[in-house]
């Protein structure tokens, strides 16, 4: 399925790799580095590379490292592009990290950070009461959506599944359709992202799956008071620790 996925959508799956590496800002400036700022701060890589043998079945580590060798297959049969050649070979943490951090950007959990960079503002005391987002704000949030209709519930006794998730046409967050059978049993059609491994979301002779995009609210943005003395002394109030990481994002320059 990789071979057939990088002759068909080979420039969106390298995008995908941009993330897994954080090297969106290096090929999109600002707006890449918001992905590389959550793959660092969120440690995806060093996750993945932590529990990689622990968390994954045998099975699953077969099918990730059997993607991997099909992806690399078809990019070295391309190595005379210059760009292609950057990204090979591509190993199998890139290929976790590359779909972990696409399913974060299903949810929009990159959207508080744009907000912050594009848009820093005072929020007010009655915003604050209710959580830092006004109840107007939040009534405009549009969800996606999946369900599924029992034989018994349709006047030509078929069973339905509707999944709707609202994604763009093209990107790395674009559905791609597959059918994937093999002679070990699998046999599922559906969607799934660029570079991905699995049906995301479909159906096999058996039972549908789908998954759908809301607006939960997933993250907390605070403002702090810097020691002016100290510009690493953040003056708190709080019972919690504070963990200071300091990332840095390399970002291409003005002139490309």
């Amino acid at each position: 399925m990789a071979y057939a996925q990088a002759d068909d959508d080979i420039t969106n799956i390298l995008s995908t790799i941009d993330l897994a590496r954080a090297g969106s800002g290096l090929k999109n400036g600002r707006d890449g580095a918001v992905a590389d700022y959550l793959i660092k701060a969120l440690g995806i890589r060093e996750l993945v590379e932590a529990r990689y043998e622990e968390d994954l079945s045998l099975e699953v580590q077969a099918v990730l490292e059997g993607f991997v060798a099909g992806l690399n297959y078809w990019l070295s049969l391309n190595l005379n592009n210059e760009t292609i050649k950057d990204y090979y070979p591509v190993n199998k943490v890139d290929l976790v990290s590359s779909f972990a951090i696409q399913n974060l950007f299903f949810a929009g959990i990159d959207s508080a950070i744009k907000e912050l960079m594009n848009a820093p503002k005072e929020v007010s005391a009655a915003e604050l009461d209710k959580g830092g987002e006004s109840l107007k704000v939040a009534s405009l949030v549009a969800g996606s959506n999946a369900f599924a209709l029992n034989s018994n519930k349709t006047t030509d006794g078929k069973t339905r599944l509707i999944i709707n998730s609202h994604q763009p046409l093209d990107g790395p967050v674009a559905w791609y359709e597959a059918h994937i059978s093999s002679d070990e049993g699998w046999n599922m059609m559906g969607g799934l992202f660029p570079g991905a491994p699995f049906v995301f979301v479909g159906f096999n002779q058996n039972i549908g799956w789908g998954m759908t995009v809301n607006g939960p609210d997933l993250t907390d943005a605070f403002k702090l008071t810097i020691n002016p003395e100290d510009v690493l002394d953040i003056l708190l109030n709080l019972k919690h620790t504070l963990i200071l990481k300091i990332l840095s994002c390399r970002l291409k320059s003005l002139d490309q």
